[in-house]
């Protein structure tokens, strides 16, 4: 009986190191996903930036020449 529980508590153990990296791997994953979705709006917030700080050079500049 013993040899049987040490057989199960080592298929046990093997069963949870292998479902540990699994989970691992799929956490690495999803982090790499979640950190180029975050780059992309990065990269979006600043061109919408870029355009807003255009578009108010422009209406200061035409405002001062009305001055």
């Amino acid at each position: 009986m013993e040899s049987l529980n040490s057989k199960l508590y080592e298929k046990y153990k093997k069963l949870k190191k292998r479902k540990f990296f699994e989970e691992e791997e799929w956490n690495d994953t999803k982090d790499a996903d979640l950190r180029s979705y975050q780059y992309g709006l990065r990269i979006e917030f600043l061109a919408a930036a870029e355009d807003l700080i255009e578009e108010l050079k422009t209406t200061n500049e035409q405002l001062r020449s009305k001055l």
